[in-house]
């Protein structure tokens, strides 16, 4: 009746009982004076036969300086021989340097424990190994964390989950670059076509600071009908977290999924990093933006609709599940402007072509908003070699040395 949640109350403590495995990092001593560091510890499951995981919880060490958590499985030997080239427990990279890494789940600020509807899991592969992935920020100094993975298996024949950001600020981002200059506001777009017919049972958004609402649905074909998902009207970045649907909602193939971020980098903003406002780029710093949307999904299959995924009472909230689109409007969003990358694909080694007329820098960025290669007096015509980097797809941007204009590009690495 209008009244507002009671506030979580976090703690150290797991809410899983009884897990069946529970892998933990050693202590690393966190020192990060010189800048934001991405650390992967290396766990063996050592379980012997696959495993579909029923549950899943992280419990950070050091609420206080872990910004996210990534758990990753990779059966290969890459992340064990990256820990043993680097002093100390675990590496540093941006990634975890192996192609064979799948992610399994992520930590932000106010996630709890993921428990997946009765007949799905989460394939868990014998003799895997577990990769924490931790992002420490900026100005830590002398702080100890010890996070750890609790895992509930199920037992049976159980359909496969994945979990993947479909919506995001790469190769979905209608209007990007995503860049909010000091002192304005802005929306951005991220669209996608359901290729195949899907259930979707959860849903977990991301910004950071500067943003300030989140609202994700999609349009059916030929009628257009609206399908509400998500609906933030007032985000807030130390109450994040994966939201499981009632039960499972059908999206069938050509559905488009929208999601609608808007960012204030203002004064009256009370959450803005910045006293007084300065630009903020895309990025995975606390002051650095993101706009992420991972969906918990599965293939659809007949009656998957009527599956009970939570019985909790549908209390009145925002808007009433009502949500406002005009596909006319979002679609009249102009595309990112391209560069031309030759060849694209690439095998990492490639030429960019462009318009402008003064440059000195060039970048390219993982999906998750991370640097993963920088170089300066970058010319017209000059090949460009990032074939160190695993395959996937990539944000290239360029800036005019003269104007500081912008262009992007994407980049698929086979």
């Amino acid at each position: 009746n209008g009244t507002s949640p009671t506030p979580p109350v976090y703690n150290s403590n797991a809410t899983l009982v009884n897990p069946d495995l529970v892998r933990t990092m050693p202590n690393y001593t966190i020192n990060t004076i010189t800048g934001d560091v991405y650390r992967n510890f290396v766990i063996p499951t050592n379980i012997t036969s696959d495993k579909f995981i029923e549950s899943i919880e992280v419990i950070p060490g050091n609420r206080n300086i872990v910004h996210h958590a990534l758990i990753f499985q990779d059966p290969s030997n890459i992340p064990a021989q990256l820990d043993a080239l680097d002093p100390g427990p675990g590496y540093t990279s941006g990634g975890t340097g192996s192609n064979s890494s799948d992610l399994i789940f992520g930590w932000v600020p106010g996630q709890g424990a993921q428990t997946f509807p009765n007949g799905f899991g989460m394939p868990l592969k014998a003799n895997t190994n577990i990769i924490i992935q931790i992002h420490y920020p900026f100005g830590v100094s002398n702080q100890v964390d010890s996070t750890k993975v609790l895992f509930k298996f199920t037992n049976g024949l159980v359909r496969n989950i994945a979990t993947e950001p479909i919506l995001n600020h790469g190769n979905t981002l209608q209007n990007g670059p995503l860049f909010i200059p000091a002192n304005t506001t802005k929306q951005f777009v991220a669209k996608y076509t359901v290729p195949v017919n899907a259930s979707l049972l959860g849903v977990a958004p991301h910004m950071h600071k500067v943003g300030t609402s989140m609202k994700v649905f999609g349009v059916k074909p030929v009628t257009l009908d609206t399908i509400p998902l998500i609906d933030i009207p007032k985000w807030n970045f130390n109450w994040q977290g994966t939201y499981n649907f009632q039960q499972p909602i059908n999206v069938t193939t050509g559905t488009v999924l929208y999601a609608l971020a808007t960012y204030n980098n203002t004064t009256s903003n009370p959450y803005n990093p910045n006293t007084p406002p300065a630009d903020v780029s895309l990025g995975e710093a606390t002051n650095d933006e993101m706009m992420l949307v991972y969906f918990n999904y599965a293939i659809y299959q007949n009656g998957d609709e009527n599956i009970i995924i939570d019985t909790s009472s549908h209390d009145d909230h925002f808007n009433n599940c009502s949500t406002v689109h005009t596909p006319t409007a979002i679609d009249a969003i102009p595309l990112i402007k391209q560069m031309a990358i030759i060849p694209n694909p690439s095998n990492g080694n490639f030429v960019v072509q462009h318009t402008l007329d003064f440059v000195n820098e060039l970048s390219v960025y993982d999906y998750t908003g991370r640097v993963v290669h920088h170089q300066n007096n970058i010319k017209n015509n000059e090949t460009v070699s990032v074939n160190k980097l695993s395959v996937g797809c990539y944000m290239v941007k360029v800036i005019d040395k003269k104007t500081r204009q912008q262009v992007w590009g994407q980049l698929l690495i086979q």
